[in-house]
């Protein structure tokens, strides 16, 4: 209106955006509900904010500022900082070599994918998903990298822990520009991250990436498979004494089942949903239409109670996975990579015995829930004898409280201390954690700690010690593995015991 001759001065886009909301309400002086730019930077600091800010939302929906974001997100930007003064202070004791291991090409690619989908978003300026892949989902691929490197014991690479380290500073400082500047230095860098350049990605493996995502998924739901099959068990031994459950827990083995292929009537599932798929431009019809179709297959009806169940799945695996997901087979062999990754899963899943075995040998209730890229796993469980202790930390100014943790006769003090990382997941890795007894096992419990010396009174238990149980289940004992792999002396632990970092 002002200009109509002139286009150049004319606007070259637009921008409009929602309300600001304060823990999902509207900001208002006169309910209270408001908070200033100052008291945020008070309560959070300056990061903190920034981060639940950058959390809070994209494009024109109303973003929502969340205590609970800008609190977990000071949280873990503190962990960050912490597990890397721990890994550069012991960085020596990294492998060096090739990256050759399946787990290295994992987390290697994972982080050159990280940077392609975030420089991506901070350039259509979607700050929420440039925070997913610029510190989420590269935490995730760190964590997921640490459990598969002590599951291996080969332990992690000493570059691609750099790596993931500089990288995480440079895609996270447009946010919280503080705390990467400190790691920054902390890497020796002689220049402010300021006037650093953006990383470069490497080549993304897509089959790496796939396999990654697949191994994800088993243990996702395994581990909800597990819950399940733990819960009926104490339901159904509930019912019959109340007994049963006193002193024990549960030992978990696991038979995987794998499909190299589709049933008949899924592959003509698939075929069809295929073809509705690019038909629909990407989008699939409503489900009375393409039920309509399927009953129109030959045979299709002696599967009439299966079919919208698998399809429901499959539409659920394509919005999570791209059209790929409709494809007969997979890109890769499941077996061996499951079986190069068995120490993982039993690691992770806390498995006693895992077996992988063809589908084909399976019933036909197996048979039908079990496809190409999604393994059917059937647990058995048996009772298990321990003792739940109450593990206790006494170390003042820390977020760590007394946790309950059960051992098991046989456990090693790290095994215990994997739990109580397993618990809290503020606390890094295991190797962090001291575990003390009390010199006086009934008394010791119930004395006052001091906060000048909160472990007077307390002895740290040898990390090459076992423990045992005792005859009536309620106290556990310790003794120290000797060089020669003999067992030193019994001392009596009891059912407290105190953790420190």
């Amino acid at each position: 209106a002002l200009w109509p001759e002139d286009q150049d001065r004319w606007p070259k886009a637009v921008r409009a955006n929602g309300h600001l909301m304060l823990n999902s309400s509207k900001m208002a002086k006169s309910t209270g509900n408001f908070l200033t730019m100052t008291e945020a930077v008070e309560r959070y600091s300056a990061d903190g904010m920034r981060f639940a800010l950058a959390d809070a939302g994209d494009g024109i929906e109303d973003a929502n500022f969340v205590d609970e974001t800008a609190n977990t997100g000071v949280l873990r930007l503190h962990t960050q900082l912490e597990w890397t003064k721990e890994v550069l202070a012991n960085i020596g004791s990294y492998r060096t070599g090739a990256k050759d291991q399946f787990m290295d090409q994992v987390f290697e690619t994972t982080i050159n994918h990280c940077i392609n989908l975030a420089d991506e978003s901070y350039t259509k300026t979607l700050y929420r998903e440039a925070l997913k892949y610029g510190f989420y989902e590269l935490q995730s691929a760190r964590d997921q990298y640490r459990d598969m490197a002590a599951a291996s014991s080969l332990g992690m690479h000493r570059d691609l822990v750099l790596r993931f380290i500089e990288v995480q500073c440079l895609l996270l400082a447009p946010f919280c520009p503080h705390i990467c500047e400190h790691i920054w230095s902390l890497l020796g860098k002689d220049h402010s991250i300021m006037g650093a350049l953006w990383p470069v990605a490497g080549r993304v493996d897509d089959l790496k990436l796939a396999e990654s995502a697949y191994l994800r998924d088993v243990l996702h739901d395994f581990h909800q498979r597990i819950e399940s099959t733990v819960a009926v068990k104490e339901k159904k031994d509930k019912a019959a004494s109340i007994q049963t459950l006193a002193g024990m827990k549960y030992l978990v083995s696991a038979t995987v089942y794998v499909s190299k292929e589709y049933l008949p009537w899924q592959q003509s599932v698939l075929t069809s949903l295929k073809e509705m798929h690019e038909q629909g431009d990407g989008s699939f019809p409503e489900n009375k239409e393409i039920h309509t179709k399927l009953m129109a297959i030959p045979d299709m009806t002696k599967h009439a109670k299966k079919v919208m169940p698998f399809v429901e799945y499959m539409k659920e695996q394509t919005t999570k996975h791209g059209v790929s997901a409709l494809n007969l087979s997979t890109a890769f062999d499941e077996v061996p990579l499951l079986e190069k990754n068995l120490p993982y899963l039993k690691k992770t899943l806390e498995l006693e015995s895992v077996e992988i075995q063809p589908s084909s040998g399976a019933d036909s209730k197996v048979q039908d829930q079990c496809y190409p890229g999604q393994p059917f796993g059937v647990f058995s469980i048996e009772e298990r004898p321990h003792v739940v202790v109450q593990l206790a930390n006494q170390q003042p100014c820390t977020p760590h409280f007394t946790i309950q943790c059960p051992v098991f006769a046989g456990d090693s003090v790290m095994s215990v201390a994997r739990r109580i990382v397993k618990q809290d997941g503020s606390i890094a890795t295991a190797q962090q954690i001291t575990l003390y007894r009390y010199n006086d096992p009934v008394a010791g419990m119930r004395s006052v700690p001091s906060a000048d010396q909160p472990h007077a009174n307390q002895t740290p238990l040898p990390t090459k010690a076992v423990f045992s149980l005792s005859d009536d289940r309620q106290s556990v004992m310790c003794q120290e593995v000797m060089p020669d792999g003999s067992l030193g002396d019994v001392v009596v632990v009891g059912d407290h015991m105190v953790y420190s970092l």
